[in-house]
């Protein structure tokens, strides 16, 4: 009788078991431990190593890992519960994410760890909605040579305005710098000028309200963002 080459189902060690123990327990050399080997017929006759194709795959009723050559497909016997998997070539199927063989009916694939139902299609959309879920203050501002002319028009007048407005803050600061520096020399300058300490105030007091209100305004939309982004990003969730 001649042997033939199999694989432990415990410690995944290559083992040649005469063809008289076929269908019977035999204990693996290496790690001593019992598996049941499955008689084979005429037909399928084991092939030797350098022709099996070995498939790793979970065992449907205890979720063990198992690993069988194709020509035991139909006659496995699970190294996790030892009760016997029949096994076709049916079915397994190639990831469609990974490429690798894994068994039709594994949730997830044991290569890469992903869903196997999900097409990677539907990945990339889960990914698309999520990038639009993030603020629009933090997509991409497009470059000056996309925009049409109306728009850079448009562009050019919103910087004017900003510089304009920015300058004339600088102008009263330094007005109102000015005039508490007089007033510190000369003490007599703002008894005799009440009108000009009401201006002065007034104004100091007109620039500090706008800042505040600036700020208070970019962080409301700041947290309206944030809101939105958590609402959209528990709605991919579900």
């Amino acid at each position: 009788m001649a042997d033939n080459q199999t694989i432990c189902p415990f410690c995944n060690d290559s083992i040649l078991i005469p063809e008289e123990f076929f269908g019977s327990d035999v204990e693996c050399p290496s790690c001593h431990k019992q598996f049941f080997i499955p008689k084979v017929t005429e037909e399928e006759t084991v092939v030797e190593t350098e022709g099996n194709d070995s498939r790793t795959f979970n065992c449907p009723e205890c979720g063990a890992q198992n690993t069988a050559q194709e020509n035991f497909f139909g006659k496995l016997i699970c190294k996790g519960c030892k009760k016997e998997i029949e096994i076709i070539n049916e079915d397994f199927i190639p990831c469609p994410h990974c490429g690798n063989t894994v068994f039709k009916k594994d949730s997830t694939c044991i290569y890469c760890q992903r869903a196997i139902n999900e097409a990677p299609t539907a990945k990339k959309q889960k990914k698309n909605a999520i990038k639009q879920a993030i603020p629009d203050a933090q997509q991409p501002v497009p470059a000056p040579d996309s925009l049409e002319k109306e728009d850079m028009e448009m562009l050019h007048t919103i910087l004017l305005l900003k510089t304009v407005n920015i300058a004339a803050y600088f102008v009263i600061l330094v007005f109102c710098v000015a005039v508490v520096t007089i007033c510190i020399i000369d003490e007599d300058f703002a008894m005799t000028r009440p009108y000009i300490m009401v201006i002065l105030f007034s104004t100091l007091w007109t620039i500090i309200f706008h800042f505040l209100l600036i700020w208070f305004r970019g962080i409301y939309k700041n947290l309206v963002r944030i809101r939105i982004a958590a609402e959209k990003m528990t709605d991919l969730k579900k």
